[in-house]
């Protein structure tokens, strides 16, 4: 590493300034950090941020136009949560979230893939952690793959969390509400807080879901 880098580094966390208003972004040195901050950066970034800089756009930790709505929204709760060192492992997706926005089609898929994966991984998960064995397995067992499975899935897990607030499991029960709702990322989080370990399989469904564009399209 040269003199400049290394100040760089150490200075700027891997933020390189280059002209009055163009930023690029040294994944290897610069650490993420949770939380949103402001509109210019001042030494820290969320996994949105951090991506937003190093595909040249403004600081912000909201989706450019390139990026999929739902995998911003998935990255950056998933960005709050995870602990320090599993959030740094984050930087390996931000050089591919752009052109993840793809078609319809491909939202879609991905809003089932979403829901699934909160559904039979993270509420059950939690569930199982908490000891509702029963209801655990019942979420496992769904499979969400269109719209009559969606409004299945959702009804078993609003079931789910019932009983779990019946067994004051607070953080089942909220995991379960979230994979309702089809909010993956907060359904992971109350997993993790109950105890499941869930980490990988959080980080695995950020990667599937921008591999649903990526494969649309090998060559973007």
């Amino acid at each position: 590493m040269s003199a400049l880098s290394e100040l760089i580094a150490t200075r700027f966390g891997g933020i390189l300034l280059a002209g009055k208003h163009k930023m690029t972004l040294d994944l290897e040195s610069f650490q993420l950090s949770a939380g949103a901050h402001g509109t210019k950066f001042a030494g820290q970034a969320c996994f949105i941020e951090a991506a937003s800089v190093y595909h040249g756009e403004p600081f912000r930790d909201r989706a450019v136009d390139e990026f999929c709505p739902r995998i911003e929204a998935y990255g950056r709760i998933l960005n709050d949560w995870l602990p320090d060192a599993d959030r740094q492992r984050l930087k390996a997706f931000i050089p591919r979230l752009k052109n993840t926005r793809g078609t319809p089609e491909q939202d879609q898929r991905k809003r089932w893939m979403i829901q699934d994966t909160a559904t039979r991984v993270f509420a059950a998960e939690a569930l199982r952690a908490a000891g509702l064995t029963e209801q655990a397995d019942q979420l496992a067992a769904c499979t969400v793959t269109d719209q009559a499975s969606s409004d299945a899935a959702s009804a078993s897990a609003a079931r789910a969390a019932e009983a779990a607030e019946a067994a004051r499991a607070a953080w089942a029960a909220w995991a379960a509400w979230a994979a309702g709702a089809a909010s993956a990322a907060r359904a992971a989080g109350a997993a993790r807080a109950a105890g499941a370990a869930i980490i990988d399989d959080a980080i695995d469904l950020l990667d599937r879901l921008i591999r649903v564009t990526e494969e649309a399209c090998p060559h973007r």
